[in-house]
């Protein structure tokens, strides 16, 4: 059983960075596109 919650765990936690890192990654594209287009 507690080996069942850890794993689930970790296939969360690795959802959430992958997501984060997404998320993140296409801020800063955004980020830079608006940067580009000001300059």
């Amino acid at each position: 059983m507690k080996n069942l919650i850890k794993k689930f765990a970790d296939e969360e936690l690795g959802n959430a960075v992958i997501d984060w890192t997404v998320l993140i990654s296409g801020a800063v594209m955004m980020v830079t596109a608006v940067v580009l287009a000001v300059i």
